[in-house]
């Protein structure tokens, strides 16, 4: 069957202009535009900023209620956003076993001047 835009989708999926999923004639999931694409994947640009992770957390609960469309959704969805949570959490270790590295290497490197 023909795919067809549903242009009216663009608010249940955040609002964003061009973000309307595309369906087939039984409502059914096909495919996502590019302008989801593009923000899952411009997403690890901008995890730096304050509202980075923020961002994330929505891109994955918006994943998720796909699910609402066609069911099978929730659970890659929920495979995403597991796999965010463990990303976010092991980062957030590893960014606390770098600091303390360095922190180490800082006091060695005051301890021993001459190397």
């Amino acid at each position: 069957p023909p795919v067809r835009a549903v242009p009216s989708d663009d608010a249940a999926l955040g609002g964003v202009p061009g973000a309307a999923a595309l369906l087939d004639r039984e409502g059914r999931l096909r495919a996502v535009t590019p302008a989801w694409l593009a923000l899952f994947g411009l997403t690890p640009a901008v995890l730096g900023r304050p509202w980075g992770y923020t961002v994330g957390w929505v891109l994955q609960a918006v994943f998720l209620a796909t699910g609402f469309v066609l069911p099978t959704m929730f659970f890659v969805g929920g495979l995403s956003v597991l796999a965010w949570w463990y990303a976010v959490r092991t980062g957030a270790r590893l960014d606390r076993e770098n600091a303390a590295r360095d922190a180490a290497q800082a006091q060695w490197e005051r301890e021993h001047p001459d190397g």
